[in-house]
């Protein structure tokens, strides 16, 4: 699972690259400020299961949810926070919220991200310990308790991707200068990028040559003390993506086939190669490894799912090319985002659920906007409202049955009046 995230900023003089910031907990969870409060609020492990006073309780504990205030990402300078002053930036919508221990992160869209103390709710800090550091994303490692930091600098004119790593520990002494710098002797330069994998506890970085004789480098680090375990440099790759204990290396295809390699994510070893049969006049439209099915799709084509242990292959002819998946490891499912509509598949390619009431708020590229509980049983997803509103709410529904369990609205939200029908 890939979900490439593309950041820029009208107030950059500079087009910053793109970071491509893709984790594959996105396959069944998410790591914004939103999710982590529902897991936290929802509290069900894999014991739980439906209609028991656990599970009433957390619907109890939803539906008492009101507003309990607003802040803003403020500027730095307008309000004395920091040991120096920033230059004015003007806020803009918020693209990110990590949540870490106490701290509540939000990352604005000019680069700025405000610390909040989640029990105090006031500004603590900045995360920038630069006046013209431009913050693209963060990571909250929390097995090390760190947070990263990836950005743009305009001391090299914004050309690369620079990631810094700051420890709880310095935080909370508001030490934001203490973070160190990792990943030194690379230049992560567009196209390159970095990739966070928390269920692997690994990173994954490509560096892009600087001439047309060298080759580019994928690099596999530890997310524990950052240092590189393996690289692979073969001008063949086109594409690589992560998966529990695997990487899917696709390599570019020839006029019949799509070479694939299935490598141990922990040594790089080649466990498996595969060359699937191709449409000669049909493009790729998507390659995606879920433990052992692998699915393939041209445009045009049906969903192909094959067995990477004994090449078995079933064909699903009516299944739309989605903009993005999750994989529901303990339900050995998989969910579709496609336009603003959620679906639940199995791997016979059939459809398993939909979800009632569950229209998605918006019918982006991505699915940071959704959260899996960790029992992998309830979605939670912002929605519209209804179809007369721009507005949303949290829409909690049962992944099994694809019920909807329960809204979440703001208190200042009132029920929309539908215009009659003539």
């Amino acid at each position: 699972f890939s979900s490439p995230t593309s950041f820029s900023s009208p107030n950059l003089p500079i087009q910053p690259p793109t970071f491509i910031s893709s984790s594959p907990t996105k396959l069944f969870r998410s790591t914004n400020c939103f999710h982590k409060i529902q897991q936290r609020e929802l509290a069900i492990d894999r014991r739980d299961i439906p209609n028991t006073s656990r599970w009433t309780e957390s619907l109890k504990q939803f539906g008492a949810f009101s507003s309990i205030g607003h802040k803003a990402i403020l500027d730095a300078s307008s309000n004395g926070i920091g040991d120096y002053s920033f230059g004015v930036r003007d806020p803009l919508k918020i693209i990110e919220i990590v949540v870490a221990d106490e701290f509540l992160l939000g990352l604005n869209q000019s680069g700025t991200c405000t610390v909040f103390h989640r029990y105090t709710r006031n500004i603590f800090g900045v995360l920038n310990f630069e006046p013209n550091q431009y913050i693209r994303s963060l990571f909250y490692n929390r097995q090390a308790k760190n947070i990263i930091t990836v950005s743009v600098f305009e001391r090299d004119r914004f050309s690369s991707l620079q990631c810094h790593v700051l420890p709880i520990y310095y935080l909370k002494k508001k030490k934001f200068n203490a973070a160190f710098k990792i990943f030194e002797s690379e230049r992560i330069s567009w196209p390159g990028f970095v990739e966070f994998d928390e269920v692997n506890q690994k990173i994954l970085t490509l560096s892009v040559p600087t001439s047309n004789e060298e080759v580019a480098t994928y690099k596999v680090w530890s997310m524990k003390d950052f240092t590189e375990l393996y690289s692979l440099q073969d001008p063949s790759i086109s594409e690589i993506k992560i998966s529990p204990g695997v990487i899917l290396i696709t390599q570019k295809k020839t006029k019949h086939t799509v070479p694939l390699q299935i490598l141990d994510i922990e040594t790089g070893e080649v466990l498996k190669k595969l060359s699937p049969l191709l449409h000669l006049s049909s493009k790729i439209e998507l390659i995606e490894l879920f433990n052992d099915k692998l699915l393939l799709k041209q445009e045009g084509g049906p969903l192909r799912i094959i067995d990477v242990r004994s090449l078995s292959e079933i064909s699903c002819s009516n299944f739309p090319t989605p903009h993005s998946f999750i994989f529901l490891f303990e339900k050995q499912l998989f969910l579709t985002f496609h336009g603003r509509k959620i679906t639940m598949w199995n791997f016979h390619g059939q459809v398993v659920s939909s979800f009632e009431d569950h229209t998605l708020h918006s019918p982006g590229k991505n699915n940071t906007n959704v959260f899996i509980s960790k029992a992998q049983d309830l979605i939670i997803s912002f929605c519209l409202t209804n179809q007369f509103s721009a507005g949303g709410t949290l829409n909690i529904s049962s992944i099994p049955s694809g019920k909807l369990l329960q809204k979440i609205r703001s208190q200042s939200q009132q029920p929309q009046q539908q215009p009659q029908q003539p």
